[in-house]
């Protein structure tokens, strides 16, 4: 869908910036038009090739509906996603910050 923009308006020589899911957008947008980009800048972000079945599966379910709901509402993806994925448990003052 970005990209779809980016071509719409043309674009030659741009520069991207991505932060946070912005990375991954923006890395993609990139890559397919590498010829076209004048530089990157991410920032507090992730990057992976988000091609295989895990990666978009993730990508679905953290984008729908419900999952948005819990995030912005319920702080769902620093409250318990971010714990679970760690190998020791952040510290309550970790947490708290």
């Amino acid at each position: 869908m970005v990209g779809e923009f980016v071509d719409h308006l043309g674009l030659d020589g741009y520069l991207t910036m991505g932060q946070d899911w912005g990375g991954p957008i923006g890395m993609s947008v990139a890559v397919e038009r590498a010829d076209r980009v004048r530089g990157v800048v991410l920032g507090n972000t992730w990057f992976w090739p988000a091609d295989t079945f895990g990666t978009k599966a993730f990508s679905k379910v953290m984008s729908s509906p419900p999952m948005q709901y819990a995030i912005l509402q319920h702080n769902f993806f620093v409250e318990r996603l971010i714990p679970a994925g760690t190998r020791h448990r952040p510290s309550a003052a970790v947490m708290e910050h």
